[in-house]
């Protein structure tokens, strides 16, 4: 495996991370011509950026975002040589598939973007998540940046509803954005059913929409809507919407979607 010893410099400002990750056509080298970089990657990216990981060529993982470190691997000091075997509590048959996406990231030098159930599971339950691979080059190697999103703070439309239920394919999905429903998953007091209206509604789906893949009539759907109520203890759909954002509802995506850990692209 690689080395990679960060070289420290002081009065450094941050690169921004665009420049850090843009490597659509050509990745970029970030350890050349700057070694101040690996001030500005240590000391800002590490601790702000968010939650990501670094892999090697070979699959290894090389460095984390503390963000990264505290919900995946709170107990481990280095991950330095580490794999996706002891990281994370995928099958096989998805690892290999990672390792595929990563590959092919590293050849063309361009992002790939996943929607990913189970592979990748922290401290807090939660499983849903937008990958984003990006390709880039340490000390002339190449290496894949693999940043992490939850589904119910995505701050933009990512039409991935589509991938997870395949045969819909209509029109974008618009993704919405006290302590009352803290510790307690909404899909235990709801019915299966009600759950699935529930999530879709959550999702932004209309109750046109919801009926017309669920084949039943919008008046059905309505009625399971003031039942979902009535057990959530919610005044109206923009309740359910206030707490679904609140609590990142998004992330619990009923079983009959996906039932077992997944790893599908977008786009």
């Amino acid at each position: 495996m690689m080395g990679w010893t960060p070289i420290i410099r002081a009065n450094q400002k941050p690169l921004s991370l665009r420049r850090m990750v843009m490597a659509t056509l050509d990745p970029m080298d970030l350890t050349a011509g700057s070694q101040g970089f690996h001030h500005d990657f240590y000391d800002f990216y590490k601790n702000f950026s968010g939650i990501w990981y670094i892999k090697s060529a070979d699959h290894y993982l090389m460095d984390t975002s503390l963000a990264f470190s505290a919900r995946f691997l709170p107990r481990v000091i280095s991950v330095a040589g580490m794999t996706d075997l002891e990281v994370f509590a995928a099958p096989a048959h998805n690892i290999s598939l990672m390792h595929e996406f990563e590959k092919r990231t590293m050849a063309s030098g361009k992002e790939t973007l996943l929607f990913s159930w189970g592979y990748f599971n922290d401290i807090n339950g939660v499983t849903s998540f937008i990958v984003r691979l990006v390709p880039l080059l340490l000390e002339g190697n190449k290496c894949t940046l693999i940043f992490l999103t939850e589904l119910s703070s995505l701050e933009q439309s990512v039409d991935w509803l589509p991938v997870v239920i395949p045969e819909l394919k209509k029109a974008p999905l618009n993704i919405i954005d006290s302590g009352r429903f803290t510790g307690v998953s909404p899909a235990s007091v709801l019915t299966r059913k009600e759950w699935v209206v529930a999530w879709l509604t959550a999702a932004g789906r209309s109750n046109r929409w919801i009926a017309e893949y669920m084949k039943v009539s919008k008046q059905a759907i309505e009625q399971c809507l003031r039942s979902i109520y009535l057990k959530l203890n919610l005044s109206d759909r923009e309740d359910l919407l206030h707490f679904s954002r609140h609590y990142g509802w998004l992330n619990i995506i009923p079983e009959q979607f996906v039932s077992e850990p997944t790893l599908l692209p977008l786009g």
